[in-house]
């Protein structure tokens, strides 16, 4: 077995959320272990070792090439069982770790991580300061290269730990007793029972494509409340259908919304990601025309983001309390602004 660290941004970046959702395997796909510098069809490591081997190699920075030969090592020498340890993801200061499973490929389509391996995922969210880490190995993972190899027995001694523990390490401290980083879940809560909270997590399961255990334990407890809200009011939500986290109808008008939570996301990040996928799944999974709704749990930081939403249509509706469900701009319609009370000027 040998380990990796994986650098998907600089520590100034923000998350590639994009690779730490093909290591979860989310919207149904195949788990896979992706780095950058493969952007393009010719940037695939086994054509650019043909080309090497031939002489047919490009020169200068235009090409990419050079950049690209840098990571080598993820088709000549990683391999079957062997752990990538990604930098800053899902957020700074964290790290995920897969276990590779598959032999080396490359995506069809645009963009850059497009070198992969299939892999599994060992800990999805542990923070660099976790009291299992050693020191030699946390000054490992705040390295910069873009693919560098760690000290074996590093990784062995963390591996064993994880494994010792029984844990699989999704944020979870040594206080929180329920994973993912959050507070033990108080007693009693009404309408959020044991099976109510199952229910959900299976109509959620399939978007993730793993098991239910990858699932965001705070969104969705913001769903269930949402859920409980919206029945209260007399409509009948549907929830994770289609990748849309929910939908409902007033009268005549037909709504899909995206929520978003901030337990590792800052506020402007949520917007920001719950933005571009409500626009894309209004434009690529309906018909329709629907409103479209984005569900924070914090303030949006500025105003012009607002502005932003408003221009394109998008109401933004914060839960300020749990269960208190304010639209930040009623403007956009008013069968919303009577469900969501309008943020007071």
């Amino acid at each position: 077995m040998a380990a990796y660290g994986v650098l998907t941004s600089d520590d100034s970046a923000t998350p590639n959320l994009e690779v730490y959702e093909s290591l979860l395997g989310a919207q149904g796909s195949q788990p896979i272990a992706r780095v950058g510098w493969s952007y393009a069809d010719e940037l695939d490591l086994r054509k650019l070792r043909v080309a090497r081997e031939k002489g047919r190699w490009k020169k200068g920075k235009a090409a990419g090439w050079d950049e690209a030969w840098k990571c080598l090592p993820f088709l000549e020498s990683v391999g079957k069982g062997d752990l990538l340890f990604y930098r800053n993801l899902p957020a700074q200061g964290r790290f995920a770790l897969v276990e590779v499973t598959g032999d080396y490929g490359y995506r069809k389509g645009k963009g850059d991580f497009r070198s992969y391996r299939p892999c599994k995922v060992l800990a999805e969210s542990v923070k660099l300061s976790d009291p299992d880490l050693s020191g030699a190995l946390r000054t490992r993972l705040k390295l910069q290269g873009r693919l560098y190899e760690i000290e074996e027995t590093l990784a062995r001694n963390f591996l064993h730990k994880l494994k010792s523990k029984g844990k699989s390490r999704k944020g979870k401290s040594k206080s929180d007793g329920n994973g993912n980083g959050n507070p033990p879940e108080s007693k009693g809560a009404p309408g959020r029972g044991a099976a109510q909270l199952e229910q959900m997590k299976k109509r959620f399961s399939y978007v993730v494509g793993r098991g239910e255990r990858n699932v965001n334990r705070f969104h969705l407890k913001y769903q269930l409340r949402l859920e409980e809200f919206l029945k209260a009011k007399g409509l009948a939500p549907m929830f994770e259908k289609d990748y849309i986290d929910v939908q409902f109808s007033l009268g005549s008008d037909h709504f899909i919304g995206e929520v978003k939570v901030t337990n590792w996301l800052s506020i402007n990040e949520a917007f920001r990601i719950a933005l571009g996928q409500i626009l894309d799944y209004a434009h690529t999974r309906r018909t329709d025309k629907p409103g479209l709704v984005i569900f924070l749990d914090k303030n949006v930081d500025e105003k012009r983001r607002i502005d932003l939403a408003t221009t394109l249509g998008i109401a933004v509706v914060v839960e300020h309390k749990k269960s208190d469900y304010v639209v930040l701009n009623p403007g956009v319609s008013e069968s919303l602004a009577s469900i969501f009370a309008p943020n007071s000027p």
